[in-house]
C-alpha cells in the first residue's frame, strides 16, 4: 500500500513538474519583452501612487481650514479667584472659523488636478521611453544573435577552404602558403565568433535590466516579423503627429499649473472673510436686579475681514512673478515642439537612407559578393585562381552578409525612434 501511494505522489510531480515547465516561456519576443518590462517598472508604480495622492489632495484643497475653538476664563479677580466675585468674570467657549480668500479653495483644487495630469503625462513618457530603451536593447540581442549565426556558417566554409588548400597541396598543386593562410582565415573566424559571443552577453545584460535576468537568457522569438509589428503606415511616416508627443503632454500640463498658479496670485487681492463667536457663562446672582437672580450669560458675535492694503510690494508683485513663471513655462513648450520636430526630421532622414541602403545590397551587393565567391571557388579549384583573392572574395561575402543584417536592425531602431517621436506609444 505504501509503495502504491508513493508511486502515485511521485506520478503526480511529475504531472505538476511536466505541466509548470509547459507554462514557462520558452522565447522572449520583442512584444513580450516591452509586456514584462512594463510590468516590472518601479517608476511607473510610483508615478500611479503620485497621481492618487495629488487626486487626493484636490478634494482636501477645496475645503476650509480647520476652525478655532477656545475655552477659558475671563476677568477672574486674583485676590480670591471666586469666579462668583464679579460681575465681568465669565467662563469662556468660543468658535473661530476663516473663510477661503475668494475663490482660492476651489483654484487650489483644479490645480492639484492639473498636477495629476502632470504625472499623468510623465507616466505616458516613462512607458514611451520604456518601450524604446527595451525594443533597442531586444534589437541588440537578436543583432549579436544573428551576427554568430553568419560568422558560423562563414567558419565553416573556412574550414572547407582548410581541407581544400590542404588536398591541393597534397596533390602538389599549391603552395604550403596557400594551406598556412587558410588556417589564419580559419583562426580569425574563430576570434570573430568569440568577439560577438562576447557582446552577446553584455547585450543580454543590458536587456536583463528591463525584463529581468531570467527572462534575458530565454531564445529570442523570431518567428514573428518584428518589423512587421513596428512598421507605420506612409501616412503616419510622411506625417506630423507631435501634438501626441507625451513631453508635450507634460508641457501642456505644466502650463496648466502655472495658470491655476497665475489664478491664485490674483485671489490674494480678493477680501478674506471669517466669524468668531463667543459665549460667555457668568456664575452668582446680580445684587442689582430686583430679587437678585442669576446674572445673565454673554453672547458676542463678530466678523473677522483681511483686506489687502499695502499690495504694491506684495500681491501685485506675486501677480508679476506668476504671469512670468507662465510664459516661461509656454517658451519651454514651444521650444520642446522645436526640438522634437527636428529629432523627427533627422530620423526621417535615417529612414529613408536606410530603406534605400537595403534595396542596394538585396539587389546588388548580396548577389554580386556570393557570385564573385562562388567564381574565386571555382577559379581556385580549377588551379587558374589565387587563394588570395578567394579568401578575399569569401572575406567581402562575410562582410556584406553582417553589414545587411546591421542594416535590418538599424531599419528596426529607426522605427522604435520614430513611433516614440510621433507619440503613439500607448
Amino acid at each position: 500500500m505504501k509503495n502504491k501511494i508513493h508511486a502515485i505522489a511521485v506520478l503526480w510531480m511529475a504531472i505538476s513538474t511536466s505541466l509548470l515547465a509547459e507554462n514557462q516561456p520558452v522565447s522572449l519576443s520583442l512584444m513580450e519583452a516591452e509586456k514584462i518590462a512594463l510590468e516590472r517598472d518601479l517608476i511607473i508604480q510610483s508615478q500611479l501612487a503620485q497621481k492618487k495622492a495629488m487626486i487626493e489632495m484636490s478634494v482636501s484643497a477645496d475645503s476650509w481650514a480647520d476652525p478655532e475653538f477656545k475655552i477659558g476664563a475671563l476677568a477672574v479677580p486674583v485676590d480670591s479667584f471666586d469666579l462668583q466675585q464679579e460681575q465681568m468674570t465669565q467662563l469662556v467657549i468660543g468658535y473661530k472659523q476663516m473663510l477661503p480668500r475668494g475663490d482660492s479653495a476651489e483654484i487650489n483644487s483644479r490645480k492639484w488636478l492639473a498636477k495629476a495630469e502632470l504625472v499623468a503625462a510623465n507616466k505616458s513618457q516613462r512607458e514611451s521611453m520604456l518601450k524604446k530603451m527595451v525594443r533597442k536593447a531586444w534589437l541588440k540581442v537578436y543583432l549579436k544573435e544573428a551576427e554568430q549565426r553568419i560568422i558560423k556558417t562563414n567558419a565553416e566554409l573556412f574550414k572547407q577552404l582548410v581541407t581544400v588548400s590542404q588536398s591541393q597541396y597534397v596533390a602538389g598543386r599549391k603552395k604550403r602558403q596557400d594551406v598556412l593562410q587558410a588556417e589564419v582565415e580559419y583562426s580569425l573566424m574563430q576570434d570573430r565568433l568569440e568577439k560577438v559571443q562576447a557582446e552577446k552577453e553584455v547585450s543580454r545584460a543590458a536587456l536583463a535590466q528591463w525584463v529581468g535576468d531570467d527572462k534575458s537568457m530565454l531564445a529570442l522569438d523570431t518567428s514573428t516579423d518584428f518589423l512587421t509589428e513596428l512598421m507605420l503606415s506612409q501616412q503616419q511616416l510622411s506625417g506630423n503627429g507631435l501634438i501626441k508627443h507625451p513631453v508635450l503632454s507634460q508641457r501642456d500640463a505644466d502650463v496648466a499649473v502655472a495658470e491655476h498658479d497665475v489664478s491664485l496670485a490674483n485671489e490674494k487681492n480678493s477680501t478674506r472673510w471669517g466669524f468668531d463667536i463667543t459665549y460667555g457663562m457668568r456664575q452668582g446672582n446680580n445684587p442689582l436686579m430686583a430679587g437678585g437672580g442669576e446674572r445673565p450669560d454673554f453672547l458676542s458675535v463678530m466678523a473677522v475681514v483681511s483686506v489687502p492694503v499695502f499690495t504694491s510690494n506684495k500681491q501685485d508683485r506675486d501677480v508679476i512673478a506668476s504671469k512670468q513663471l507662465l510664459l516661461a513655462k509656454q517658451y519651454q513648450r514651444q521650444d520642446e515642439l522645436r526640438a522634437l520636430n527636428s529629432r523627427l526630421q533627422q530620423v526621417k532622414a535615417r529612414w529613408y537612407k536606410t530603406i534605400d541602403r537595403i534595396a542596394r545590397y538585396e539587389e546588388k551587393v548580396l548577389p554580386q559578393v556570393k557570385q564573385n565567391a562562388s567564381a574565386a571557388m571555382s577559379a581556385y579549384q580549377s588551379g587558374v585562381g589565387s587563394f588570395i583573392a578567394l579568401t578575399r572574395a569569401r572575406v567581402s561575402e562575410l562582410t556584406a552578409q553582417l553589414s545587411h543584417i546591421k542594416l535590418t536592425v538599424e531599419k528596426a531602431s529607426v522605427l522604435t525612434e520614430i513611433r516614440y517621436l510621433l507619440g503613439e506609444e500607448k
